[in-house]
């Protein structure tokens, strides 16, 4: 099951991202730590690296675990040089994967409390985990088994509490830099996954001419005068750029288009309302600012499709869930480009500023980050959704359309009609949240 797994895989032939090497100027080491510590410490994380690699590349997620657990054993108890860390040669011999067998215990944790070790270990994680993103989930479009997505989910949702466990003996000064990278990948992967099971849930939708049929007779019917309107007074939206919008998804709409082609167009609309602001300081507040426009200009639609009882709502509820998930996705992108990051670091600065946020212990910040923290959370795998193919649905009433996307709107399962904005409001993804800090 493995090999068939691994159809789904991106290129396991690629080469590990090259990992910059630790600038240091040689004078201002620590006590007891010698440019031979420092050449060991980066050497042997490289091989930690490709041996996660290979663990993630045969789908063996369990061996993440006690791969960490083995590296970052550093009490001192399994050292074999000795403790006075006076200039200690690195062993020819590397066949201990952890530190501790190769660097004194008091170099090691002078190590990994120095600033330059940090930021190695932080551009090392950005690079490599998010390697592993691309090689686990290379296209969030394309169909993937639900036995191997829900694998994917639940290493995701382990990350996090394996890596504390194994860093319990190190600095708060590591742990920190870790946990934060590692944090960010998990949520990567969840997000991920998620918006990948909605394309699969949304391509059903799209194949099928009768609700494609009923969606476009629903959309016309739409007061967009008092939707363009509304979202001009709100948010300030450039009335040229929703009439557009407007326009381009009729008529995508009207013809037979796939996933991939409204992907496409979708891309197309992210570069062209960014484009003026490329290569600028203030690009990432733009994009955040257009997530946010996008976001209630749909909901807007959506409000008005609710207050009609159109026969087409469920379709439109979850092709509205999918085209905020996956603008979040292309705008996220586009951010770490501009900032010259990847997105896996763009993530990881939002979570650590949050933590950075949450620790002053004020009540107040206290109940932030708790709503940050949830406003982040990916949503729900769709679990109850059951799309029709077959029949006509122009002749279900508007109870049974909302019956079959009942996962999408009730997290409990419980199918129920749409009773207006409020509800409504409840079941916007909540990525559209996440907030980029302008560089």
């Amino acid at each position: 099951q493995t090999l068939a797994n691994q159809q789904y895989l991106g290129d396991i032939e690629r080469d590990l991202p090259n990992i910059p090497e630790v600038e240091w100027d040689p004078a201002l080491l620590p006590p007891g730590v010698t440019m031979v510590h420092v050449h060991t410490f980066t050497e042997l994380y490289r091989d930690h690296c490709a041996m996660l690699q290979e663990a993630v590349h045969s789908l063996q997620f369990s061996a993440v675990e006690s791969i960490w657990r083995k590296f970052w054993q550093v009490g001192g108890s399994n050292n074999n040089n000795g403790g006075d860390g006076k200039g200690a040669a690195a062993p020819s011999n590397m066949e201990d994967d952890d530190l501790a067998s190769h660097i004194p215990p008091n170099a090691l944790q002078a190590l990994m409390r120095a600033p330059p070790i940090l930021k190695f270990v932080e551009a090392a994680d950005y690079q490599f985990y998010q390697y592993l993103v691309d090689v686990l989930i290379p296209d969030v479009l394309r169909s993937i088994p639900s036995h191997l997505t829900q694998a994917i989910r639940n290493f995701a949702k382990g990350l996090e509490s394996w890596l504390t466990q194994a860093l319990h003996a190190c600095p708060p000064q590591l742990q920190k830099v870790k946990i934060v990278a590692v944090s960010s990948l998990g949520q990567t992967l969840r997000r991920y996954t998620s918006l990948n099971h909605l394309a699969q849930a949304a391509r059903a939708v799209l194949h099928n001419t009768e609700q494609i049929k009923q969606m476009l007779q629903d959309l016309n019917r739409v007061d967009f005068h008092n939707v363009h309107e509304q979202a001009s007074w709100v948010c300030g939206c450039d009335e040229t750029i929703v009439s557009r919008l407007e326009e381009d998804f009729k008529v995508t709409l009207q013809r037979p288009s796939s996933l991939e082609v409204w992907a496409q167009w979708l891309n197309q609309l992210v570069d062209d309302v960014l484009e003026p602001h490329q290569n600028k300081p203030d690009f990432p507040a733009h994009a955040r600012q257009f997530l946010l426009r996008w976001s209630f200009y749909s909901s807007m639609v959506i409000r008005d499709l609710t207050l009609r009882s159109a026969a087409s709502f469920g379709s439109f509820h979850l092709i509205r869930l999918l085209y905020d998930e996956y603008m979040f996705y292309v705008v996220e992108h586009r951010v770490a480009k501009a900032m010259n990051k990847t997105p896996i670091a763009v993530m990881a600065q939002f979570l650590s500023h949050r933590k950075s946020h949450a620790s002053n212990g004020s009540s107040s910040s206290s109940s932030s980050s708790n709503s940050s923290s949830s406003s982040i959370e990916e949503p729900h795998l769709l679990s109850g959704i059951q799309v029709t193919t077959n029949g006509d649905p122009t002749q279900q009433s508007h109870h049974h359309q909302t019956q079959q996307y009942g996962g999408l709107i009730s997290s409990s399962g419980a199918s129920k009609a749409p009773l207006g904005r409020d509800e409504g409001q409840q079941q916007e993804p909540e990525l559209k949240k996440f907030k980029f800090e302008p560089s």
